[in-house]
Formats: structure tokens, sequence, C-alpha cells
């Protein structure tokens, strides 16, 4: 499973959540790490919808997709030794003086996966960035272990009108209609500081698109 992760394959996660249960997987997302904008049922326009299922829940292709916040907050888990703390957000606070104040506001942690599971999990993780076949390896930064994830959000399908004109690869199309690529990682390894999700839009195709968003990630941890 380590280098299925660290190759970003598919296969393997559709597996193990079939042997799991997506109504627990569903039920995890929804209730342990707050992901919020999940469907569970719903009909639109005659059109029924759920998130509960194999390629929702183990490939993405979840209805709404998920906020960057709550991903972020979510993925933090792994670093935060299992434990999940409501994401919180501020704006910039100065003094009479024109001094930056910073706030400190604390949120209780709530237990979303064991310690245990969580250290599994960010070896696991490094290995993505450190392998030479994982698909983060762009997000290596020298002299600090970085634990990260590649994945990459479909836009649009190639037609077959544009395969018989000879529209092959997702970086032939237009722009608009290439595909994101997406990074979630964090840093350092064993007292994790930093939790970056990087969303690029229209970067290409599954690979390129990972190179792209891993290596937004490297550079703005360097700038940490």
């Amino acid at each position: 499973m380590q280098n299925a992760l660290a190759r970003s394959l598919n296969l393997p996660p559709v597996r193990i959540l079939n042997s799991y249960g997506c109504t627990k997987s569903f039920k995890f997302l929804t209730e342990k790490v707050g992901i919020t904008t999940l469907v569970e049922s719903e009909t639109k326009n005659g059109k029924k919808y759920s998130d509960i299922g194999l390629s929702q829940l183990a490939l993405g292709g979840v209805t709404y997709g998920v906020n960057t916040p709550e991903w972020t907050a979510a993925y933090a888990i792994f670093g935060n030794g299992g434990m999940y703390y409501e994401p919180t957000f501020y704006s910039k606070i100065t003094s009479n003086d024109g001094k930056e104040v910073y706030l400190e506001k604390k949120t209780e942690g709530v237990r979303a996966i064991s310690e245990e599971t969580a250290y599994i999990m960010n070896r696991m993780l490094k290995t993505a960035v450190d392998s030479s076949q994982g698909t983060g390896k762009a997000a290596k930064i020298d002299g600090l272990d970085v634990c990260g994830k590649t994945g990459t959000s479909q836009v649009r399908n190639i037609s077959k009108t544009e395969r018989e004109k000879g529209v092959l690869t997702n970086e032939e199309l237009k722009w608009h209609m290439r595909n994101h690529g997406l990074f979630g990682g964090y840093a350092p390894l064993d007292n994790p500081k930093y939790v970056v999700c990087v969303v690029t839009e229209h970067s290409g195709s599954s690979s390129p698109a990972a190179r792209t968003a891993a290596t937004v990630m490297r550079e703005l941890l360097k700038r940490i």
C-alpha cells in the first residue's frame, strides 16, 4: 500500500474502501474530520446524486468537491497525532501604533484516528515525496522531511470528436478545459508545524498537474 500511495495508484484504495465500507467512510469524513460538502442523497433536476460510493470516496469524484480549508484541516490529523481541530481564520489586526497583533485561539481537539494510525500515515506520505517513483517528489526540500500526497481533479473528458481530430492528451485541450492539480502536505515529519494544501487550476493532466502543485507547495514551505 505504501508503494501504491507513493505512485498515486487508483485500484488499491478502491479495494480498501470496498472492504471497509462506503457508508463507514462517508460517516468518518462527515462526522470525524469536518467535511461538510459531501452529499448523502440529493435529487436535482430529476437526477439523483450521492457521494456514498467507490468512485466518489476512493477517487474523489464527489458531487460538490471539498473546499480547501476543510481539506487542510482534515489532512492535519496525520501531523496532529490523529487529533482533528476545526480550522480558524484570522484577518490582519494592527494596534494603534501600527504594529501587527497576533491572536491565538486554541480549539478543542477531537480524536479522529489513533496515534498509531497517524504515525503509519506519516511514514507512508513521506514516501510519496522521498521515493524516486513518488508523485510528490517535486516537494522534497533538503534538510526538511516533507509528507504529502498529490491529486488531480478532472475538468472534462476528451470527446470522441476531439480524439478523431487528433486531440489525445489533456495538455492539448484549451487552457480552461485542462485538469486541476492538487497537493496536500505538511512538515517536518516528527513534529509537524505547517500544513499546506495547494490547488493549481487548469495546470494539465495527471502527472504535470501533480508536479506543478507539489512544486508550489515546496516553494511555500521555503518562505514560511
